[in-house]
């Protein structure tokens, strides 16, 4: 997903610094300085603190487990009977809750998720599909010690922006990512980034 922001960027004549952040202190940055954050979900506490650019992917959220049997879960009531971890302040966060699981951790990084799920601190790890293989290949984990246990929904995030960010300029990000979809490069920036090579399923 860098790499589809930076040649949005590029179409736009812009030439920003991305960092990777907790979800928290992003929102936090956005705040009181121009700012995009990526890839983000959209949900009613967070309507009106941002300004909202295109829809970048529809992703998976999924539940993953350790690989082996012992680590299988079979349906939605039995994943809500585990301890699951997911990101801090994000909409999987919320997603969890709304659906009643009972037993969440919020961590700061999808990295750290990654890490603790491999040492057993939680059950499950509540993520987007892309996130977790980006995740896991950061955190230098084995891609085939974790599997998707289970879909829960599919759910659209989003490029946004702080209130500094002129509209014009969101206009400007939103036609560059059209023409992108309208020349073949984002279907060729997503076929080769896709997700689901690093995780196994038990689908």
């Amino acid at each position: 997903m860098v790499r589809l922001v930076l040649d949005l960027a590029r179409r736009v004549g812009n030439n920003p610094n991305v960092s990777v952040v907790p979800l928290g202190r992003a929102l936090d940055l956005a705040h009181d300085r121009p700012a995009g954050i990526f890839l983000l979900g959209r949900s009613p506490e967070r309507e009106d603190m941002l300004s909202w650019g295109p829809i970048l992917v529809e992703e998976e959220m999924v539940l993953l487990t350790r690989t082996g049997a012992e680590n299988a879960i079979g349906d939605l009531a039995a994943a809500k009977a585990r301890h699951i971890g997911t990101l801090q302040h994000s909409v999987t966060e919320e997603l969890l809750l709304e659906q009643g699981f009972g037993n969440v951790t919020g961590v700061p990084t999808n990295i750290l998720a990654a890490r603790m799920l491999d040492a057993g601190r939680f059950d499950a790890w509540c993520v987007p599909l892309h996130a977790a293989d980006a995740a896991i290949r950061a955190a230098a984990l084995p891609p085939k010690g974790f599997r998707n246990a289970l879909t829960l929904s599919k759910l659209p995030l989003y490029l946004a922006f702080s209130h500094q960010v002129p509209q014009a300029d969101i206009d400007r990000w939103s036609a560059a990512f059209r023409a992108m979809q309208a020349d073949g490069s984002y279907r060729v920036l997503m076929t080769e980034g896709a997700p689901g090579q690093a995780v196994g399923s038990e689908r």
